[in-house]
């Protein structure tokens, strides 16, 4: 794994989806079956932190990221949660791209953000 990671700032929830597309077809001598690559997207929302902490990635990093078309190495595991230890329910690493970022703004509340991070070739999902 990677040293000198950073953590999303302020961050409310997210979620990881693991996709493949397999088609099937069927022939009078059986059926064949193609399974494509799969796509796998973390998608997570925050409050937007003005000044985010070293170890932190903001929404302006985020933003760059973006733009700039910048591969980055991304991990994404699940929390302690009782007896769950950290990354023992849920992993997955790799690179990949911020493929979306957009920041909204409501009158009287924060301001708040949402991005969608997809992985670009193998991910790693073994603990």
């Amino acid at each position: 794994g990677a040293t000198g990671l950073k953590t999303i700032t302020c961050e409310e929830s997210s979620d990881i989806t693991i996709s493949t597309n397999v088609n099937e077809t069927k022939t009078k001598c059986g059926s064949f079956t193609a399974v494509d690559t799969p796509t796998v997207a973390i998608n997570f929302s925050g409050v937007v932190n003005g000044a985010p902490g070293g170890t932190e990635l903001s929404y302006n990093d985020l933003a760059g990221f973006a733009n700039n078309k910048t591969k980055v190495y991304a991990k994404y595991q699940n929390a302690l949660s009782g007896s769950v230890a950290v990354g023992t329910a849920v992993y997955a690493t790799g690179t990949g791209y911020v493929s979306n970022v957009q920041a909204t703004s409501a009158e009287g509340d924060l301001i708040k953000f949402t991005a969608t991070f997809t992985f670009s070739g193998t991910v790693d999902t073994t603990v």
